[in-house]
This record gives C-alpha cells, sequence and structure tokens, in this order.
C-alpha cells in the first residue's frame, strides 16, 4: 500500500491503524461477519493481534474478557480497556448485575486497566426513559466502587 510509511502523530503507520480499527470492529462484532472466513483467523486470533499490539479495546461481555485474557501474555504491554455497559438499549454491553465482577477481573489482572465506562442512551428524547437508563448507568458505576474498583472516566 503507498500509505504504509505514513506515520500517525502517535507513531502508528496509518496501515496498523487501519488494523487496529478493523481489530476493533472485530471485538464489537460490528466487522463484517465474512472477516475471520476471509482472514482464516479467529475471534480470538484477532484479540490477540489488538492485546499484542496494545490497542485499547472495549469489553461489551464477560466472553470479551476471556478472549482478552487467553490471548494475553505476560511480555504484552498493558491493555487499556473500556465497558461497554447495558442500560436498556439491548444491544450489547455488560449486564448491570455483572458489572462489578468484571471490573473486579480486570483490575486483578496486571495485564489490564479499566479506562473507561460508557453506555449510550436508548430513547434520548424521552426523559423519563433517559433518566431510568442514567439511574442504571449510576448503579453500575455504584456497584464498582463498592466492589474496591476505582471508578474510571465515564462517558
Amino acid at each position: 500500500m503507498f500509505f504504509k510509511h505514513i506515520n500517525t502523530k502517535y507513531g502508528f503507520t496509518l496501515a496498523e491503524l487501519l488494523v487496529a480499527i478493523t481489530i476493533i470492529a472485530a471485538l464489537f462484532m460490528v466487522a463484517l461477519p465474512a472477516l475471520t472466513h476471509i482472514t482464516g483467523r479467529t475471534k480470538l486470533d484477532v484479540a490477540a493481534d489488538a492485546v499484542h499490539a496494545g490497542v485499547e479495546l472495549t469489553v461489551m461481555s464477560e466472553h470479551d474478557l476471556n478472549a482478552l485474557r487467553t490471548a494475553a501474555r505476560a511480555d504484552d504491554p498493558i491493555v487499556d480497556l473500556q465497558m461497554g455497559v447495558e442500560i436498556g438499549m439491548h444491544r450489547g454491553g455488560v449486564p448491570a448485575a455483572e458489572v462489578a465482577g468484571v471490573a473486579e477481573r480486570i483490575a486483578a489482572d496486571p495485564r489490564f486497566r479499566l479506562r473507561g465506562l460508557w453506555s449510550h442512551l436508548a430513547s434520548p428524547e424521552d426523559p423519563s426513559s433517559s433518566r431510568a437508563q442514567v439511574e442504571r448507568f449510576e448503579a453500575a458505576t455504584n456497584a464498582i466502587a463498592a466492589a474496591g474498583v476505582a471508578v474510571p472516566q465515564r462517558h
């Protein structure tokens, strides 16, 4: 590719950034379902590439965290993780009842660092629904704090 040698301000080539975007999309399962078919690689292979490269990733389920824990090696850079929280959109995210446990497992693993907690409002035009979703997000945040894990940036 002609842009292989163009570096970003972070020291990555554009080609490496495109790979990172593909990896992130695969972990979100937003990538084309054909990704593993085309490349002949499994989701775990893609997760391993992301972890080895130190790409910041989002954990949307216990399964995602388990895949990353399986993929990570002791000599990999510390991987910053964001956690998506399910608060009513029903399109993914760690269920509120599991948020504290997932945060504890991240905090206990020296290969990872919880850097952010986020979600989306399913119905921002509906104040009542939005208020309930914000309350669920705050409950998830409080559960993390009650578990003794530092509450990361929320967005």
